[in-house]
């Protein structure tokens, strides 16, 4: 998925039943050799102290890079500190959704990213069991392996779907689609000229029959 809640990039799910979330249809990827991931974790206390007393408490905001003088460029270490920090305090938890604090850090993703792709990160990633997710910034670090369907937690991801399915896939979301249209469509017009809107939508799929 391209662009979602932490912004532009490949949107990775860490297990099937949190990919199931987004859809039943799943892409099953790998990353490639070389791909650098920042993985949120506990952030480093004393780096924080630091650089608050350096640079003031405008460091902890998702707005980080003004409090730092023109000159200055947080180290790796001092970026991978401060993210995880954004991340407990504005991201993860009931508190930071109740607060508006999420939405804040939304609105600064595409300038922290900025600061991590200086130190080379080609993405970051959670491994909490709630959200186990990864985004990556750079498409070509993702290698798309297989496609499935997924059939609810008990039962997982079916077998890869062959290229005759992938095709159905493609066409029941293209029905879906111009279903939403149409329905959209039809809420301004009379009886006759929905008939008429309803055939001219789909006409060329009434060949297509489910099996």
């Amino acid at each position: 998925m391209w662009g979602r809640g932490w912004g532009n990039g490949v949107y990775l799910s860490g297990t099937e039943e949190f990919a199931g979330l987004w859809g039943s249809i799943i892409l099953r990827c790998e990353l490639k050799e070389g791909c650098r991931l920042l993985w949120h974790e506990e952030y480093d206390r004393n780096v924080i102290a630091y650089l608050k007393r350096e640079f003031g408490a405008g460091i902890l905001r998702p707005d980080f890079w003004r409090a730092l003088p023109r000159n200055k460029q947080l180290t790796r270490q001092e970026i991978i500190a401060v993210w995880n920090c954004l991340m407990k305090k504005h991201y993860l938890g009931r508190r930071a959704y109740e607060k508006g604090l999420m939405h804040q850090l939304q609105r600064q993703y595409s300038r922290i990213y900025e600061q991590l792709k200086r130190h080379r990160f080609d993405g970051v990633g959670c491994r909490e069991a709630d959200w186990p997710e990864m985004l990556i910034f750079n498409p070509s670090m993702v290698k798309p392996v297989s496609v499935h369907r997924y059939l609810g937690a008990k039962v997982g991801l079916s077998e890869a779907l062959s290229e005759e399915q992938i095709d159905m896939v493609h066409r029941e979301a293209e029905l879906e689609r111009r279903s939403e249209m149409v329905g959209e469509a039809l809420k301004v017009l009379t009886e006759q000229e929905q008939a008429e809107e309803w055939a001219r939508a789909f006409g060329e799929y009434q060949w297509h029959e489910r099996v």
